[in-house]
């Protein structure tokens, strides 16, 4: 018989609902921010629950998937993938017969 006890660690307000989970941070460096997708907006959160990124993408659809390295973010939506560097958008692939 098992027993888990559940401890809210971060709390966000009320929104669209977070599709993406991502851990994060500088190269060579504890990965030990979380980042959360919800519609098209990627926020960060510190190991204290404070919010210390907010980006509203270009995406015109929810995001799905997300992968962190540094400054670059990979995000994928139902038939889209979009690279930022440092918050720029560098690339947009759509693939409008596939769905990731």
């Amino acid at each position: 018989l098992y027993a888990f006890v559940f401890k809210v660690i971060y709390k966000l307000p009320p929104g669209p609902p977070i599709e993406a989970v991502c851990l994060g941070g500088a190269i060579g460096t504890l990965q030990d921010k979380v980042f959360v997708a919800s519609g098209s907006n990627v926020r960060g959160l510190s190991k204290k629950g404070k919010q210390f990124f907010s980006f509203d993408t270009t995406m015109a659809e929810t995001i799905k998937r997300m992968f962190i390295s540094g400054v670059d973010l990979l995000l994928t939506g139902q038939k889209s993938i979009s690279h930022y560097h440092d918050c720029a958008d560098t690339d947009v692939r759509w693939f409008p017969f596939t769905s990731f």
